[in-house]
């Protein structure tokens, strides 16, 4: 990965390497940019693979870097979620901006080249929601277990279940960055069902979207497109419309299957020459088309509500010290 500001303590033209390490520097050569060839395949690897001519191996990208040309995510101003066990958010831009507080981290050329990606995530997403099923399951089977969960939460309305929660399971990383934060649900009553709590976890994973989202949007980036892939996005139609109505915005499901190893054999066709770059690669082997979810006017009034409750709860500083000493 390339990147013009200390990302990840990457590597920086002009600079290198950060000299953290005693004895590291002097093995370290530096890397080929992303879109280059990083070598050939030996004789021994094309035998055992059954590859026939010359191959070109591409640089390395991040797993959830490589799935962007896959789902046509090649232009500035492209927002994609890959939501997964946790979910990390990308929004490309063609301009160097200040980091918006509260934000990861940004790099330019570190996920496609020429661009500035900003980067963002949630400590625990997918893997919250199969907690919660998997400690309170309604069906031997997991995929039914979900599926009578995710049916029950459908059948209430948005602000039915009179829950808020916090979606710090595994902790915080925007806009707090603290790891020893934790989960919080608040309203229980004696009415509060298993299906209210499963539905205010997914309403608080949409608010912790949300407040990403908004953090990009405040360092002046624009967002005009919103793409939402991995299992999630296309196994879980409530989780989507939710997000829908959450955010105010037209979310796109690709439809494509084996996103990242595309994506992967994108960066392959470009490192090898068999495409003219990411744009034509993504136009030839990428997502054909895409499930569009838009959001519902009548919720959003309840869900503004809701999400002010929720970014009250979350900067309340009384909360987060009660959430460190019961973490000690």
């Amino acid at each position: 990965m390339v990147s013009e500001i200390w990302y990840k303590a990457q590597f920086q033209p002009g600079i290198g390497y950060p000299d953290a390490i005693p004895g590291l520097l002097p093995k370290l050569a530096n890397p080929f940019p992303i879109g280059h060839a990083a070598g050939g395949l030996s004789a021994e690897w094309r035998e055992r693979t059954g590859i026939l001519g010359s191959t070109a191996v591409a640089v390395a990208v991040i797993d959830s870097h490589i799935v962007m040309p896959a789902v046509g995510a090649v232009e500035a101003g492209t927002l994609v979620g890959a939501l997964g066990t946790s979910a990390a958010f990308l929004l490309l831009d063609d301009q160097q901006r200040p980091l918006p507080k509260g934000l990861e981290g940004v790099a330019k050329d570190g996920v496609l080249p020429g661009f500035w990606c900003y980067e963002a995530g949630q400590a625990g997403f997918g893997d919250m929601l199969d907690w919660f099923v998997s400690a309170f399951p309604r069906a031997d089977q997991p995929a039914e277990n979900f599926a009578r969960y995710n049916a029950a939460a459908a059948a209430l309305q948005p602000g039915q279940n009179h829950l808020i929660a916090l979606d710090w399971w595994n902790g915080c990383r925007v806009p707090f960055g603290d790891a020893s934060l934790s989960g919080m649900l608040l309203g229980f009553n004696l009415q509060i069902t298993s299906a209210g709590i499963y539905r205010a976890l997914l309403e608080s994973l949409c608010f912790g979207a949300r407040t990403i989202i908004e953090h990009m949007a405040a360092g002046g980036a624009p967002i005009q497109r919103i793409l939402l892939t991995s299992g999630l996005s296309s196994n879980n139609p409530l989780l989507m419309q939710m997000m829908a109505d959450v955010l105010g915005r037209t979310i796109q499901v690709p439809q494509i299957a084996h996103a990242t190893a595309v994506g992967a054999a994108i960066h392959g066709a470009v490192a090898s020459g068999v495409v003219s770059g990411y744009a034509d690669g993504a136009r030839r082997f990428g997502a054909a088309s895409f499930a569009d979810w838009h959001p519902n006017p009548a919720t959003a009034a309840t869900y503004g509500k809701l999400f002010a409750q929720y970014l009250a709860l979350s900067h309340n500083t009384v909360v987060r010290h009660a959430m460190h000493v019961l973490n000690d």
